[in-house]
């Protein structure tokens, strides 16, 4: 679902340093990643969130308390070494757990509301809610694609900066 809404995009990302430079460069712009609700107790000037091995990455931009322009795109990555260089495949996704379950349940929410206004009979109210409930299953469809775009901008040029 998530794929046909492009609500995730693939970059590819080669860096002429080995895996072990990466991996201490990479650390220096990431805090461990101790859950969603810890983001506000473990405060530092690094932007972002993840964890890493020596084969992949999870990352996240840190989320501050009642943030109105909190993102929820994160970045899943795999890192494949050559010979004195390093290619990361890095898969940006635009929704997180709770952005999935907000795609989901919108939906439904409008159209149980629907099917009752048509079961009670109340058709005027169709006049209004029909063009309400697009534009709320519109808009946040449209959010999620523009943050994702900036999201994986600013992942760029930070992983290009290492």
């Amino acid at each position: 679902m998530i794929k046909a809404l492009n609500l995730k995009e693939s970059v590819l990302i080669n860096l002429n340093y080995d895996k072990t430079e990466f991996l201490t460069r990479f650390k220096e712009i990431i805090d461990d990643d101790k859950g969603i609700l810890k983001d506000e107790l473990y405060q530092s000037d690094k932007k972002y969130i993840g964890k890493i091995d020596s084969e992949n990455f999870t990352l996240r931009k840190k989320r501050r308390f009642m943030n109105p322009k909190m993102i929820s795109s994160n970045a899943n990555g795999k890192i494949i070494e050559f010979k004195d260089k390093i290619s990361l495949e890095i898969e940006v996704n635009g929704t997180d757990e709770i952005a999935n379950l907000a795609l989901i349940v919108g939906p439904i929410f409008f159209l149980c509301f629907i099917i009752l206004i048509i079961v009670k009979e109340v058709y005027p109210l169709l006049i209004i809610i029909i063009p309400i409930s697009i534009l709320f299953l519109i808009l946040p469809r449209i959010k999620i694609k523009k943050d994702l775009s900036k999201f994986k901008s600013e992942l760029v040029n930070e992983l290009n900066k290492l």
